[in-house]
């Protein structure tokens, strides 16, 4: 199965309608989750809905609600196979522990080790925007009780936690 996830504030999703063979998930913050944690806390929620019937096989795709200008060919990105992890984007870059050189005073570093319980690798590679796709293999390489633990830590986190986020994705699901 294939599903995409769109994390929903106030945009005009109208364009989800014109993605045929994918389960749309809209989650809409005020209301399924609190309008905090930017992306990653509607892309979390998501996941700890979706862990217990993914598949190994299966795909899924978690986007912004206007995921155009991270990714202008996103429609097209979505026909292509996943193996484990692809990026919706076009834009990749490094981030140091404390994400440097773009926006410092993002915890990179110390969320990787808190969340991934292992040292920082001293650069992590990302894409802007924190769009991706995934195989129902790479989110099953966690338990669902890491992803409700990062969930956890963006909601108690009024700080710069869910941009370390954006910046950990490969990390997490590679």
């Amino acid at each position: 199965m294939k599903t995409l996830v769109v994390a929903r504030w106030t945009e005009d999703v109208s364009w989800a309608a014109s993605v045929t063979g994918w389960r749309v998930m809209l989650v809409q913050k005020g209301t399924d989750v609190p309008n905090r944690g930017r992306e990653p806390s509607s892309f979390l929620w998501a996941i700890d809905r979706l862990y217990d019937e993914t598949e190994p096989d299966d795909t899924l795709a978690f986007v912004q609600g206007h995921p155009f200008d991270h990714c202008p060919d996103l429609l097209n990105r979505l026909v292509e196979p996943v193996t484990r992890f692809s990026p919706l984007g076009f834009w990749h870059t490094f981030s140091d522990a404390n994400g440097g050189p773009h926006h410092r005073g993002v915890p990179v570093g110390a969320c990787y080790e808190a969340w991934l319980e292992s040292p920082f690798p001293g650069t992590v590679e990302f894409t802007a925007g924190g769009q991706f796709a995934i195989s129902g293999e790479a989110l099953q390489a966690h338990s669902a009780e890491v992803y409700q633990r990062i969930y956890n830590d963006l909601m108690a986190d009024e700080g710069m936690k869910p941009w370390a986020v954006e910046r950990l994705w490969p990390a997490i699901f590679r």
